[in-house]
């Protein structure tokens, strides 16, 4: 049994791991790095892909404590720069979250 000096894997382990490659298919590759795209696309714009839905984003809104507004996580700061003129980074403790039914 020889050790990869750079991985730490010996022969058997990696020779399963080949085998496991090999049967892996080009189609489910794909699928999979697609699927890791949309979700680092959803991570970086702060929006929900069209058919898909975040878990609880949907159950929680937040109301203004300064007027009548109530809004999902994302709109607060937005509303609170539009209509409040609040300095950036000063926005969070304006709203009291609110669970949806």
């Amino acid at each position: 049994m020889t050790n990869d000096p750079v991985g730490g894997l010996s022969d058997e382990e990696r020779d399963k791991y080949r085998e496991e490659w090999e049967q892996v298919s080009e189609k489910a590759l794909l699928a999979q790095i697609l699927a890791e795209l949309q979700q680092i696309r959803v991570l970086l714009s702060g929006t929900t892909p069209a058919g898909a839905t975040q878990e609880g984003d949907d159950a929680v809104e937040y109301e203004c404590d300064l007027c009548d507004w109530s809004g999902p996580e994302g709109d607060r700061e937005r509303h609170a720069r539009g209509q409040h003129k609040c300095p950036p980074g000063e926005w969070a403790g304006m709203f009291t979250e609110r669970e949806t039914q």
